[in-house]
């Protein structure tokens, strides 16, 4: 008696289940698309009262994310700063 209600319990835990939804890659391929274009930035901001321009790019070394960056100030300063 204890297998057949067991075995029941099971059935109907298996029939109320809902199905696995797959997606296409037609659906995945603009959110990975606007995620990796995401990586890259360029953009001014505003440094000690000049206006100073930086950009940042990403890198992969040994399947780890790095960012290289830069900065720098059109007719201030006459030399740029680097970050990795």
């Amino acid at each position: 008696m204890r297998v057949l209600v067991s075995f029941l319990m099971a059935l109907s835990l298996i029939a109320l289940m809902p199905r696995c939804q797959g997606q296409g890659v037609q659906d995945l391929l603009p959110a990975l698309v606007e995620k990796i274009a995401g990586l890259w930035h360029s953009d001014e901001v505003e440094f000690l009262g000049h206006s100073c321009r930086y950009s940042q790019r990403p890198s992969f070394y040994r399947w780890e994310l790095y960012f290289n960056g830069r900065m720098w100030c059109p007719g201030w300063a006459p030399f740029t700063g680097r970050c990795e």
